[in-house]
């Protein structure tokens, strides 16, 4: 993908927002875009959000895997494939959630490590307020290679798209 590209990612929640504000802005490994929040699993995408979208545009989406049914993740995938302003649809799923994907490419055994969290409840707040998880990135040997690379039986995962590596 070039990096002239009009790109427009939707993700799942504010972890997610802020993990790829910093994959993409201080870590520069994925292409610099459009964020917005949206759960495509749970969501459907309206008529208007598709109306503010460029000519041309590459629509990411990234979503867990650890919840269903599949059915409005479909239907949305349906609607972008027949929105004329959408050029192509790069399907990113996650293995489980962002924290099991944290785990898979972070030298932690849990997500709670990576910023020393009390807990699971407290992980997601102290993520989405960290000012330091560029360098906890770092410090825990983030691999841009092992995120998002999940095989899954009925969706195709794309992540290699938006990778810069």
């Amino acid at each position: 993908m070039g990096k002239n590209k009009i790109v427009q990612y939707y993700v799942e929640g504010d972890d997610e927002v802020k993990f790829l504000s910093v994959l993409k802005t201080d870590l520069q490994l994925i292409l610099p875009r459009n964020v917005q929040k949206m759960n495509v699993v749970t969501e459907r995408i309206t008529k208007m959000r598709l109306m503010t979208l460029k000519p041309k545009t590459t629509v990411v989406i990234i979503f867990d895997t650890d919840r269903g049914p599949w059915d409005i993740l479909h239907a949305n995938i349906t609607m972008l494939e027949n929105c004329s302003q959408v050029s192509e649809i790069v399907i990113v799923p996650q293995n489980k959630n962002l924290e099991d994907e944290l785990v898979q490419c972070c030298d932690i055994s849990k997500a709670t490590e990576l910023l020393d969290s009390q807990g699971v409840r407290n992980f997601k707040r102290d993520f989405i307020r960290a000012s330091n998880l560029t360098s906890k990135l770092k410090e825990h040997h983030f691999d841009i290679k092992k995120l998002w690379n999940g095989k899954f039986a009925n969706i195709r995962n794309d992540s290699e798209k938006i990778k810069i590596t």
